[in-house]
């Protein structure tokens, strides 16, 4: 009688490279552009686990205002330099607010199934922590001339006193934050070891912050 040998297969570790682009469809010029890396088994099968690390840095606009008041305002007095002192005008006011983030995302487990050697899906939690956020809002406020159209009643602006155009900016640090999301995704391309492209959803629980993910992956 002979002895019976057991063996066990230990699998190796898969380490990814990573990079893609945001799209927040309810944020106005938003820009983030990210790199990083996951870790997973060696070329996976079927159900596995998988858990990212990577860098962003996202620029968007809060907020974008440009007004022209509906009816002269008292401004001034001003001098613009040719003997005309203006104390009356239409007052134009525009806002915008800029915000500009470097954030670390952290996937700390996530679920994916390999469909085939071409497909794959996933979901899981990603927690996005802000480790620098600024804020800036400018203000631009422009003086246009009264003036009155031929046979129509009403006073309407006329062209700007460019040299009285004012501009403010405020700029304001926000502490570190942290966020909460949940996404689901899809792969295509070699899912289980070389590179592939994904498409990912976050729902996050912060009002406008709803995204998209595109980006490519390659697995070593």
């Amino acid at each position: 009688m002979t002895n019976y040998s057991r063996t066990r297969f230990n699998p190796g570790i898969s380490i990814g490279v990573k990079a893609g682009y945001n799209y927040f469809p309810n944020l106005n010029n938003s820009r983030s552009y990210f790199t990083g890396f996951t870790i997973s088994p060696f070329k996976s099968y079927r159900f596995y686990w998988q858990s990212e690390l990577y860098a962003n840095k996202h620029d968007f606009e809060s907020e974008n205002t440009n007004t022209i008041s509906a009816e002269p305002e008292a401004v001034g007095p001003f001098n613009p330099g040719t003997g005309q002192v203006i104390d009356a005008a239409f007052v134009g006011r525009e806002s915008s607010v800029e915000n500009s983030r470097k954030i670390i995302e952290t996937v700390p487990i996530s679920l994916r199934y390999n469909i085939n050697n071409y497909i794959g899906i996933g979901l899981g939690p990603q927690i996005t922590t802000i480790i620098a956020s600024q804020t800036n809002k400018n203000t631009t406020i422009k003086y246009y001339e009264i003036i009155q159209r031929p046979n129509f009643p009403t006073l309407v602006p006329g062209a700007e006193y460019k040299g009285l155009t004012q501009n403010n900016t405020d700029s304001s640090n926000e502490k570190t934050q942290v966020q909460t999301q949940f996404f689901l995704d899809t792969t295509f391309g070699f899912a289980r070891i070389g590179p592939s492209i994904g498409i990912r959803y976050y729902k996050n629980f912060k009002t406008d912050f709803d995204s998209w993910q595109f980006y490519a992956i390659w697995k070593f």
